[in-house]
């Protein structure tokens, strides 16, 4: 399942790549005391940090195994200054890389206006008028009534992309306090709106209630400026890959929940083992175990869309946590 997750092509895949060569570099460095590998993983860690802001909660079990192998420390307390030090190094490593991805061209937007626009949308829908900014509204000169029907017929509860029609995803700065208010206002004007389209948000997001998957893989290469494209020679290969994998979106394969309920139920497992066996094996596997949930628990506020894709490093961790307890003891 991990490669198979794989199939898409979006920074959630290269972020997957970079913390799964972070838990890999601190079982290299366990194992062979190269100091070289935590150069590689803190690096790793500073990449996915600067790529994608989910990976920041989910980078803090991964920097402490990689620190506990560094030092070789187990739980030992002496340590904890020289930990404090690198976390604070990391910080600075992860906004210095912000920085150069975006000096060689790469583009970041700001992803908080899509989400409140979509929640703002969701809960005007429920109750049934426009809380949505004027401002941000493709329709201004529209009375309240039109705006609400627009919105409607707009707004998708499972991706937000419709919803440009009727909403600017990227309004002016100063347009953006307004919107960013009218956001916070929801949880405390309408709870129980809010609240509930962010439960169906995220039960939906893994694959709970729905047998529509969205954007389980990608069909194609969009147009891009780079010119990367599909080899006409590909094509058949590509065509019996993405047989296969629709077939694979009706099972267990494409559902974030199956891979969510056995990583805690291992996490757990350890977690209580931990206690009787707190050896550098057990400990990482909680970590990995505690990473793939941090990486998806912000989700259930801030998910822009239900995109299978928003999954991808806590399914990459249950798969790891799963060969590994199937292996001799002496693989850890």
């Amino acid at each position: 399942p991990l490669w198979i997750h794989s199939a898409t092509i979006w920074n959630d895949t290269g972020v997957m790549s970079s913390l799964l060569l972070a838990a890999a570099c601190a079982l290299l460095l366990r194992r062979t005391g190269r100091r070289s590998v935590f150069v590689i993983g803190f690096l790793a860690l500073c990449y996915a940090q600067a790529a994608k802001q989910t990976a920041i909660l989910a980078a803090i079990p991964l920097f402490y195994i990689l620190c506990d192998a560094f030092f070789n420390s187990g739980h030992r307390h002496g340590h904890w200054p020289k930990i404090l030090m690198l976390a604070t190094t990391l910080l600075i490593c992860s906004l210095t890389s912000v920085y150069i991805l975006s000096s060689v061209g790469v583009e970041k937007y700001t992803k908080w206006p899509t989400i409140a626009v979509w929640d703002l949308a969701a809960v005007s829908v429920t109750k049934q008028k426009s809380l949505i900014p004027s401002a941000i509204l493709n329709f201004k000169d529209d009375s309240e009534t039109e705006s609400l029907n627009r919105i409607k017929e707009a707004f998708n509860p499972a991706v937000n992309g419709p919803l440009a029609r009727a909403a600017n995803f990227f309004p002016e700065p100063e347009y953006r306090q307004e919107l960013f208010d009218a956001w916070l206002a929801l949880p405390l004007d309408y709870p129980v709106s809010y609240f509930g389209h962010r439960s169906r948000v995220f039960t939906r997001l893994l694959g709970i209630g729905t047998d529509q998957i969205q954007l389980a893989f990608e069909h194609r290469i969009i147009d891009n400026d780079m010119g990367l494209k599909l080899l006409n020679q590909d094509k058949q290969i590509l065509n019996k890959a993405i047989q296969w994998l629709s077939l694979s979106t009706n099972t267990f394969i494409y559902r974030p929940w199956f891979y969510m309920a056995v990583l805690i139920l291992i996490l757990i497992w350890k977690a209580i083992r931990l206690k009787q066996n707190n050896s550098f094996g057990s400990r990482f596997l909680v970590c990995m175990g505690l990473s793939g949930l941090l990486y998806v628990s912000p989700l259930l506020i801030l998910a822009p869309a239900t995109d299978f894709r928003y999954n991808l490093w806590m399914v990459a961790c249950s798969a790891v946590m799963i060969f590994f307890i199937t292996r001799s003891r002496s693989t850890l």
